[in-house]
């Protein structure tokens, strides 16, 4: 098998090959299932992301959704830590060091996760088991292991795979939400 390292370049480079038009078409594809099934469910909160680097857009999905429903991540490189906050159009935002915009940091804005979260966790690929390949630097891993929640993982078809690698920290999500389907229980099927 493949080290994660190796499969980090993989995925990336196929991530760069994807034309703008299809991404747009196929993330469009992979709300419509995510919202299709969430609406079945009585989430409080969403823990959110901001696609980074080729990742599926999410923004119509998280359209349905008030603004005090939705969570951010603002990552804490020094303390190797990320938590989720709102976005206050009061305050200003800030861009971090992986050009991604943040919220403010505020004890009123910071998400207090629960069972009835919807954490939506983005990849660079997933495994049919749930397993995730993300960037390397531990911040979802570190999240999720204290965080209750509903883990919903987010990413398109070509980057489900049969097997990643994992480690004894590596989480699993418990659904996946692609542009062919929902999948609502592990393993994933083809």
């Amino acid at each position: 098998m493949a080290s994660k390292q190796d499969l980090r370049k993989q995925f990336l480079q196929m991530r760069d090959q994807l034309p703008t038009d299809d991404l747009k078409v196929q993330s469009e594809a992979l709300s419509q299932h995510l919202l299709n099934w969430a609406k079945t469910q009585n989430f409080e909160q969403i823990a959110a992301f901001q696609s980074f680097h080729q990742e599926p857009l999410i923004d119509s999905f998280l359209s349905h959704f008030s603004p005090e429903q939705l969570y951010f991540p603002v990552v804490q490189a020094s303390r190797g830590h990320m938590d989720f906050y709102r976005f206050d159009h009061k305050q200003s935002s800030q861009i971090n060091r992986y050009g991604i915009k943040e919220p403010s940091i505020t004890h009123e804005n910071k998400m207090s996760p629960n069972p009835s979260t919807l954490i939506l966790i983005p990849a660079l690929a997933f495994d049919r088991q749930g397993y995730r390949l993300g960037y390397g630097a531990g911040y979802y891993d570190r999240f999720l292991k204290d965080a209750p929640g509903v883990r919903v993982g987010i990413c398109l078809e070509q980057f489900l795979i049969d097997k990643l690698p994992r480690d004894a920290h590596d989480l699993p999500v418990q659904h996946l939400a692609t542009e062919r389907q929902f999948y609502r229980q592990v393993p994933f099927l083809a």
